[in-house]
């Protein structure tokens, strides 16, 4: 991933995180804010570095818990983040 890769996530994707991002992102901005949508419980936060690592805690413990099978609806950047990176880098 490089800048270019990076600005289009905020210009022409909203901040929305495509699965062929999350990996790049996870070594071109490790520590950039994600926020997650699952099929079942709440949404929840993580960063871009640790996005495996919480989501199959995260699937485990609903599988654990409720017994329900865990999928990921959307992976976006929240509007707090995305205002900044867009702020910080002057992108329109």
């Amino acid at each position: 991933m490089n800048l270019q890769d990076f600005k289009k996530i905020f210009t022409e994707h909203r901040g929305c995180v495509t699965p062929d991002e999350l990996e790049q992102l996870a070594e071109f901005a490790p520590d950039l804010t994600l926020g997650v949508k699952v099929g079942y419980g709440s949404r929840f936060t993580t960063t871009a570095k640790n996005f495996k690592l919480d989501l199959e805690n995260n699937t485990k413990y609903h599988l654990d818990i409720h017994n329900v099978e865990q999928y990921v609806r959307d992976v976006y950047v929240p509007c707090s983040t995305y205002d900044e990176v867009r702020r910080m880098f002057g992108w329109v």
